[in-house]
């Protein structure tokens, strides 16, 4: 998290679900989460519990984005 939130202009933020997991377990974390304009991922499917917390009790601005290897 330290790193992310010194890094200026940062508006989005593209991940695999298990950095969201890790992310989603502290309140820092959830913090640099919401901080976010958008936050993406991929590589695998999100567990439905953990997106919805984040997105319903946090607040945070998640989308999915499938490319040609999730297809």
């Amino acid at each position: 998290t330290a790193a992310l939130q010194n890094a200026e202009h940062t508006e989005g933020f593209y991940v695999v679900p298990y950095v969201l997991k890790l992310l989603g377990e502290s309140e820092a974390g959830i913090r640099l989460l919401q901080s976010f304009k958008i936050v993406t991922y991929g590589g695998a499917a999100c567990p439905d519990e953990l997106g919805d917390r984040l997105v319903r009790e946090h607040g945070v601005r998640l989308v999915g984005h499938y490319g040609m290897t999730e297809v």
